[in-house]
């Protein structure tokens, strides 16, 4: 699971990708609110390919304790390469409690 700040105006990510294409310039990134099932609005920046993670930043407007499903997908090939969970919290990952 990814957890994001959504006090941050940028959150950046990293993934291990399913596969690993030479091109980061043709990924779109699809992040939608899983109890609204809408899809968010978003810029990714910094698209970045190193020791076979990708990592991007995100402009997105997350809410805090809310959960999303995140989908990066390869439109060279048109296929999926990431699907994961992301968690909006504002606590510190480390003293992050389900609990409270």
């Amino acid at each position: 699971m990814i957890v994001v700040n959504p006090t941050l105006g940028t959150n950046p990510i990293s993934f291990l990708p399913r596969y690993y294409e030479d091109s980061t310039t043709n990924i779109e990134v699809f992040i939608t609110n899983e109890d609204t099932r809408r899809d968010l609005v978003h810029n990714l920046t910094d698209i970045i390919k190193n020791d076979g993670f990708i990592f991007f930043t995100t402009d997105a407007t997350f809410i805090n304790n809310s959960t999303y499903r995140l989908k990066v997908v390869d439109n060279t090939q048109g296929l999926v390469i990431f699907r994961a969970k992301v968690f909006a919290t504002n606590q510190i990952k480390q003293n992050y409690s389900i609990n409270g």
